[in-house]
């Protein structure tokens, strides 16, 4: 199941959560909101975001928003959100 959160504009990632962080599965899309990347975090999704963007000209040239979804198990759910998207 895709997730269901808002997009998000990239431009706007809350800071990093500390203690606060959740772990999580998310997704980063285009302008157009079509799925361009699909990521995990086991600590925290936004700084998780960050490094992609820091790392990856690709990611960063063409992704502009990003929604997540919290998860106690995000390798799994990311998996599964793969397998979907590749249908």
């Amino acid at each position: 199941m895709p997730i269901s959160a808002r997009w998000r504009r990239l431009d706007a990632l809350p800071p990093p959560r500390g203690r606060d962080a959740e772990p999580g599965v998310y997704e980063l899309s285009d302008e157009r909101k079509r799925v361009v990347y699909i990521g995990q975090s086991a600590k925290d999704v936004p700084n998780r975001i960050r490094q992609h963007l820091g790392k990856n000209p690709c990611i960063t040239e063409t992704a502009v928003y990003w929604r997540s979804r919290y998860s106690r198990v995000p390798r799994s759910e990311e998996a599964a959100l793969l397998a979907e998207y590749l249908q």
